[in-house]
This record gives C-alpha cells, sequence and structure tokens, in this order.
C-alpha cells in the first residue's frame, strides 16, 4: 500500500484506489504510527498526543477503540499492518511505501548529485511530492501542526535548492535559453519562487533567489523591483535592512545592468562585469536616452554622446556604494542606461551636480 503524509492524508491500495479510514483519532493515530515508522510509540505517548485536553471516560477504552477502527480498515489489504508490542503500536511496512520516506531518498540522492542540472532534475521531481499542505484533513493536534510546520519549511529549503541549482544549469548551458532547453521552466521557477515568497515574506533567501532568477532572464528591471518591494516591506513591517544575501543579489543586478552585451569589447581598464556608466539619472524632466545608444539627456532634453568610445575613462575598480546603499524612483533611469549599454560600450550622464549621477553609475 502507499500512504500520503504530504497533503491530506491518503492510504492507496495495490491498484492504487483510495481507502477511507473514517474517524478524526484513527486517522490521527495513523499519521502518528506512520511519523514514527518503523519504531514503536508508547501507549502514554499516544494518549498524550491524540488526547492533549480532552476528557474521556476511559482513554485506554477509547485508544482500544481507535486501533480496532484503524486494524478493521486497512485489515483487508494489509493484514498484519498494526503491530502491538511491549513497547506499545507500531506498523509493519515492510512492501509498503510512505511518501515521507521516499522524498528522504530522493533529497539525499540529488544533495550527492555535482551535476547541477541532474541535481536541478530531482529536486523539482522532489517537490512535485507535496500536492498541498501537508497532514491536511487532521485534528488540530500539537504533534499535527508541528510535523506540519516542519514540513511546509523542508518544501522552502527544496524550493531553494532548486533554485540554486537551475542557476547553476542557467549558468553551465550559457543561459536560460540553453538550460530550457534541457527541461528546466525558467517562468515555472520565477513563479514558484514568487509565490513563496509572498507566503513566507520575512524568509529573506526566497527574495534574493527570485531577484537573481529574473536577473538570469533577463528582467532586470523586475528584479529590482523585487529588491525595492522586500526592502520597503521589511523597513515597515520589521524596522529592519535586507540581510546581505538581499544586498549582494540587488548589487548584483545593478552591476550586470551596466555590463556590455556578449560578444562586445570591454572598455579598455575596465574589469570583467564592470560596468562603465559615468554617472547616475537625470533630475526629473531630464530628457530620455535616444535610440543610438550613444548617451543620456542633461535635462535640456538634448543627448551628449561619449566622444570616442574607445577611449573614455574607465570606471576605477573597486569604486563601489557602501553596503546596504539604494535609492529610489530610478527605475526608468536604470533601464535606459542599460538598454543604451546594449549598443554602446560607454555612456555618459550628465546633469547639475548633486543629483545623484555617481550612485547611480555606481
Amino acid at each position: 500500500m502507499e500512504f500520503e503524509l504530504l497533503g491530506d492524508l491518503m492510504v492507496r491500495n495495490g491498484s492504487g484506489m483510495a481507502l477511507v479510514v473514517a474517524g478524526a483519532r484513527p486517522r490521527a493515530l495513523l499519521a502518528l504510527l506512520l511519523l514514527h515508522a518503523p519504531s514503536a510509540v508508547s501507549t502514554g505517548r499516544i494518549l498524550d498526543e491524540l488526547w492533549t485536553g480532552a476528557r474521556a471516560k476511559d482513554p485506554m477504552a477509547a485508544l482500544h477503540t481507535a486501533v480496532a477502527k484503524l486494524r478493521r480498515a486497512l485489515q483487508p489489504h494489509a493484514p498484519g499492518l498494526v503491530v502491538t508490542g511491549p513497547a506499545g503500536y507500531r506498523l509493519d511496512l515492510t512492501g509498503h511505501t510512505v511518501d515521507v520516506r521516499l522524498l528522504d531518498g530522493e533529497l539525499a540522492r540529488a544533495r550527492a548529485t555535482e551535476d547541477p542540472g541532474g541535481r536541478a532534475a530531482l529536486l523539482r521531481a522532489a517537490l512535485d511530492r507535496w500536492s498541498g499542505t501537508p497532514l491536511a484533513g487532521l485534528p488540530a493536534l500539537p504533534f499535527v501542526q508541528a510535523e506540519r510546520d516542519r514540513l511546509e519549511a523542508l518544501r522552502l529549503t527544496v524550493l531553494e535548492e532548486r533554485a540554486d541549482a537551475e542557476l547553476a544549469a542557467y549558468a553551465a548551458a550559457g543561459g536560460v535559453t540553453g538550460a530550457a532547453a534541457g527541461g528546466a521552466d525558467p517562468a515555472d521557477l520565477v513563479e514558484a519562487l514568487r509565490t513563496a515568497a509572498r507566503a513566507d515574506p520575512d524568509r529573506e533567501r526566497l527574495h534574493a533567489l527570485l531577484i537573481r532568477t529574473l536577473q538570469a532572464c533577463g528582467r532586470q528591471a523586475e528584479a529590482l523591483g523585487v529588491y525595492r518591494a522586500a526592502r520597503a516591506d521589511l523597513r515597515e513591517r520589521l524596522g529592519i535592512e535586507p540581510g546581505a544575501e538581499m544586498r549582494a543579489a540587488q548589487q548584483a543586478v545593478l552591476r550586470g545592468a551596466s555590463t556590455p552585451a556578449a560578444g562586445a569589447g570591454a572598455a579598455p581598464g575596465t574589469a570583467p562585469g564592470v560596468g562603465t556608466a559615468s554617472g547616475a539619472a537625470p533630475a526629473p524632466g531630464a530628457g530620455a536616452a535616444d535610440a543610438t545608444g550613444t548617451g543620456i539627456g542633461d535635462g535640456t532634453g538634448t543627448v551628449r554622446p561619449r566622444g570616442g568610445t574607445a577611449s573614455g575613462p574607465a570606471v576605477r575598480p573597486g569604486l563601489r556604494l557602501p553596503p546596504g546603499a539604494d535609492f529610489v524612483g530610478r527605475g526608468p533611469e536604470l533601464a535606459a542606461i542599460a538598454a543604451q549599454l546594449a549598443e554602446a560600450r560607454l555612456v555618459t550622464v550628465t546633469g547639475t551636480a548633486g543629483i545623484g549621477k555617481t550612485r547611480l553609475s555606481l
């Protein structure tokens, strides 16, 4: 038989047909024994877990009734499944499967796989085992809630590991397109991370991985929007700034936005991955960049191209914003600079002193 805990508690016979285990206490007893299998659970422990706060006239009689109902439901399909012994009750699962135990084996194999594409595939398969809220439909008992919380946290951990593996596979395949040809779905990963981050907004690693995945998909502006929204939420609710991993993801997007397009040579004296934009966004009302890819407006509506792109001064290596530095309201300007740098190696932003040119360029 097959037992499922990663969603509604389900019992299936050898043909895959769902079996009915009636009654809240017998179902809770089955879940408790499955979670501890193959070990036995003492009578005292069962009474404590299943009748917490309940006033049974005869607790032992209530337990014997629950065991009898469970045996009647399972006996025709798995004789001898529920075993009574000196240590208490246990399940003899020889020849049967439990999805939580199968999951443990799949995660062990995935974590031992060095190839990121293979590891990502195994982790995707592991995530597919969750069919909903773990242990759904059971009474609100302490052990049920504790195990549900553990399995929900495990799902998020597996999702994070999958995202890491997918990103490594994207890099190894030369980009998202190459990796997607091997079976990965970038849009699916983005939505999975977005949904998880909304459900658990305090789990900053989810936000960081969502930002990195959006960047890998070429959606830099959206990635920066995720950072801004998450940062605003953390500051409003908790009064804290994002942690190091989220800040690093944001900075990686900003650096990537000022990196020359693939195939274009880097500016002289510029380290790989370091942008060559020499300023920041213009003040409100500044002219937009033109379609030539050679400059940004200076506030008067004119575009000033960089004279001699190969001879322009390179950004000083190591010049960086302090950790956590950020600004708001520059999304359109960032997008304009990124678009210009896709066609030209140098972009100059001009404007009145003090409007933030240096900050945006870094």
